[in-house]
């Protein structure tokens, strides 16, 4: 009597899950807040704490350097995680949204494409895939995958600008104004939507309504 025993091994492997569990929740938490630098710290903590789920941890720092802006460093720790997983449509799209933030949007879609062929229909990639085809002027293609986003989800901002986008290179500045009203509708801060609107109502004549639009993008 007058002591306390040690704990068993059982109990401290209790006590480390349980620490782990709730350092995790921190970080999932961190992650899908503004507080993104800190979530940084908390998984690079997890990942030298917990070999056993270092997978799981490099990918959430994946996604914060993305959004961070750190695009080196996602890419070298997604061509990592590449090489151990080939196939993962998740990570193919990872690399061609990074080959997009570089301008390679070429590179973008061979990686996009495919991972469409492991995960078809699937929003952002096919969102990701009408941006690479954008930029290379694939005019036919971008509105195939934009408008295939919005069969899937009739609220995607982002597809309406995408789709805005397309119909001023096609000179169809009518339906460009529909779609460019439907994206700032659904997510009125969003500047490159009330550009192409702006772009778009330049295009067909409404002068004032186009300098409202375009102040509005600044």
């Amino acid at each position: 009597l007058g002591y306390i025993d040690a704990p068993s091994e059982d109990a401290q492997e209790t006590v480390r899950k349980t620490m782990l569990d709730q350092k995790i929740n921190l970080g999932k938490a961190l992650t899908d807040s503004r507080r993104v630098d800190k979530a940084i710290e908390v998984w690079l903590e997890l990942l030298e704490q917990d070999e056993s789920n270092a997978v799981a941890y490099k990918f959430q720092l994946t996604r914060c350097y993305m959004r961070t802006g750190q695009v080196e460093r996602c890419e070298t720790l997604t061509r990592e995680l590449l090489e151990k997983f080939p196939n993962s449509a998740v990570i193919l799209a990872t690399l061609g949204q990074i080959m997009l933030q570089q301008d390679k949007p070429q590179e973008s879609l061979e990686y996009l494409k495919k991972a469409e062929t492991i995960a078809p229909d699937t929003e952002m990639l096919l969102s990701s895939l009408g941006q690479a085809y954008v930029r290379l002027d694939q005019w036919d293609d971008a509105e195939r995958a934009f408008k295939r986003v919005i069969e899937l989800d009739d609220e995607n901002a982002v597809a309406y600008n995408g789709l805005a986008r397309v119909c001023i290179s096609r000179k169809r500045f009518d339906e460009a104004i529909d779609f460019a009203l439907r994206a700032v509708g659904l997510m009125h801060q969003f500047p490159r939507a009330h550009y192409n609107l702006g772009v778009a109502l330049a295009e067909a004549g409404k002068t004032d309504e186009a300098i409202l639009a375009l102040q509005t993008c600044v």
